[in-house]
């Protein structure tokens, strides 16, 4: 199922969300309430793709995986920015 922020099928204007299920999801934007998590979540893999760049922010963000966690970049760098940032053990 492929769900299209732009020209949706169902009007979303009035509404509060509280989950969404599509095989693909087309937006400019995912938000949460201020005073809630935003959780994302995909049982087989999920790509975050942006024509102009990616931006998170955020109090405190979380990703967790079963299996591989990657960041890339084709033609540019990838900052990390924060007081503190922590990455486990590492198996290089």
């Amino acid at each position: 199922m492929y769900f299209d922020a732009f020209s949706p099928q169902v009007s979303l204007d009035s509404h509060q969300l509280e989950s969404l299920t599509a095989s693909e999801i087309e937006t400019n934007r995912i938000v949460s309430p201020i005073d809630r998590d935003l959780l994302i979540q995909s049982d087989s893999g999920l790509d975050l793709e942006g024509a102009e760049g990616i931006s998170i922010e955020s109090k405190r963000a979380h990703f967790e995986a079963g299996q591989n966690i990657m960041i890339s970049s084709d033609r540019g760098s990838i900052t990390l920015d924060g007081d503190s940032i922590s990455l486990g053990p590492l198996g290089l």
